[in-house]
């Protein structure tokens, strides 16, 4: 079975539940052979609502990419990037997943960002940061890891983390303008510190409890956009 051919017909056990899969995935090892198919990137753009420490409440423009499809038993694939926009201070932030941002912050005009850690390989590639957490304020457009007591606020999270992507279907996706009064609909953010009850809830790590391992993870933070034609973030 040629590739293309082999791509179409896991698409279409998609839509036929977990009995139609093994059978397919049955013939594809029958026939000693496994091709990983992909139909793409599926992007997820939104604006959203922020209360920043001070109590006032700006918008940031928001943008993530997750695989199209999770070959060979999920729908939705891996995510691979979050990016965050702040226009008026030309603010602009994109990390590699599973470096998602919880938290952002203006402070006197200067934009800080706060990096929880999602595994002991993110532990393992940032050196097991403060507090099992990445924080970053942007100087002379570059972003540099500082400590917490330089990041002006103590709340864990700010920023929506849950509710972004459906994992079924890209319809179900977090989409348009999220106002402040809305966002208990996508996720429960609160004024919790660090470890605190929200913290429990999403199962971050802690990175005493993790040991030295190896990874191929990297950690990539930019503060610039690659493509100048890009209409995100103008």
């Amino acid at each position: 079975m040629k590739a293309a051919q082999l791509c179409l017909a896991w698409l279409r056990t998609r839509k036929g539940g977990t009995a139609t899969f093994f059978r397919f995935l049955a013939a594809v090892l029958g026939g000693s052979m496994v091709v990983a198919c992909s139909p793409g990137v599926d992007e997820i753009r939104w604006s959203e609502e922020v209360q920043l420490h001070d109590g006032r409440i700006i918008t940031l423009e928001r943008r993530a990419f997750v695989g199209s499809s999770g070959f060979p038993v999920e729908h939705r694939g891996r995510m691979s990037s979050w990016e965050l926009c702040y226009p008026p201070l030309k603010v602009y932030w994109k990390s590699n997943d599973p470096f998602q941002p919880s938290h952002f912050e203006v402070a006197k005009g200067t934009a800080y960002v706060k990096v929880p850690m999602r595994g002991c390989e993110s532990c393992t590639v940032t050196n097991n940061p403060e507090n099992s957490t990445l924080y970053y304020v942007l100087r002379n457009g570059e972003w540099r890891r500082i400590n917490s007591a330089e990041f002006p606020d103590k709340r864990w999270q700010n920023l929506l983390m849950n509710g972004i992507v459906n994992a079924r279907d890209k319809k179900g996706d977090i989409r348009g303008h999220i106002a402040f009064a809305d966002r208990g609909r996508y996720d429960r953010v609160t004024e919790d510190t660090d470890y605190g009850r929200i913290v429990m809830k999403e199962q971050l790590t802690r990175c005493q409890t993790c040991g030295g391992m190896k990874t191929d993870l990297k950690l990539e933070v930019s503060a610039t956009r690659n493509d100048p034609d890009d209409p995100f973030c103008r």
